[in-house]
């Protein structure tokens, strides 16, 4: 087994442990980029909220951040990268 698949390997193991013991007592573990939303994903968010535009949603990813800062469900530096998807 090489080193990659050993280092591989150990992710993989506490990954596993970790969910069991957050199982047990209650909680939830996800990783960061299977939860956060594509930039797409924004776009058709922003697009079906209908009014407000871009500035909406920045105002709402700031206001869900503000409320519930351990939901990190958007991408960060969302302008920046917003205006970049849309050019």
């Amino acid at each position: 087994m090489s080193v990659d698949q050993s280092n591989e390997h150990g992710r993989e193991m506490a990954d596993r442990v970790l969910e069991k013991v957050c199982k047990d007592r209650g909680m939830v573990v996800v990783k960061q980029e299977e939860h956060e939303l594509k930039l797409w994903e924004v776009v058709r968010l922003r697009d079906l909220l209908g009014h407000g535009g871009t500035n909406a949603i920045l105002r709402f990813a700031s206001g869900l951040a503000a409320i519930r800062p351990e939901l990190l469900v958007f991408p960060k530096c969302l302008a920046t990268k917003l205006t970049l998807y849309e050019r």
